[in-house]
């Protein structure tokens, strides 16, 4: 418990919560590594080295950076030991969150609806497919292709002779 509370008072003063598109992202900045290491000890991450700023003299800034549904879970995880004006940020991020459709390889269903299962799905350079679908479109495309070959020819047209 007294890390949660550690790292809510450190991503109070330190970090941020921000989104881009539908992709939320949790980071912090630090000169020193060492509670960036303990963050990403409790909650996942990256730890990466931006460029040198001129008012840190030459110091190295370490960043801690956390993305999509891990995000998620810190902003939930820590909601309640945050500030108004933080609980007000980590809001409006989790609003577009939800609003937002699943990734493509997170969704369950096809778009009409069919379940992605073991038998009723394959994999092609495009991604994931529904076995369903595309037999049911392969029909559809195979009987307009009779019905319009039918309509271009006469029945003068079809009678051979031999």
């Amino acid at each position: 418990m007294k890390d949660l509370y550690w790292a809510a008072g450190f991503l109070e003063g330190e970090g941020s919560f921000s989104s881009s598109g539908n992709r939320l992202c949790v980071n912090a900045a630090q000169v020193q590594k060492v509670p960036l290491l303990r963050i990403k000890s409790l909650f996942g991450g990256s730890i990466g080295v931006r460029k040198q700023h001129p008012s840190h003299k030459g110091g190295t800034i370490f960043h801690w950076d956390v993305f999509s549904s891990r995000a998620v879970g810190v902003m939930m995880t820590l909601f309640n030991l945050m500030s108004p004006k933080r609980q007000e940020q980590i809001l409006k991020r989790l609003k577009i969150w939800k609003s937002s459709k699943p990734h493509p390889k997170h969704r369950t269903h096809c778009p009409r609806g069919h379940k992605f299962t073991k038998f009723n799905t394959y994999y092609t350079k495009k991604g994931r497919m529904c076995r369903k679908c595309t037999l049911s479109k392969q029909a559809e495309y195979k009987r307009k292709k009779r019905v319009s070959f039918r309509k271009s020819c006469s029945k003068d047209q079809l009678s051979f002779q031999f």
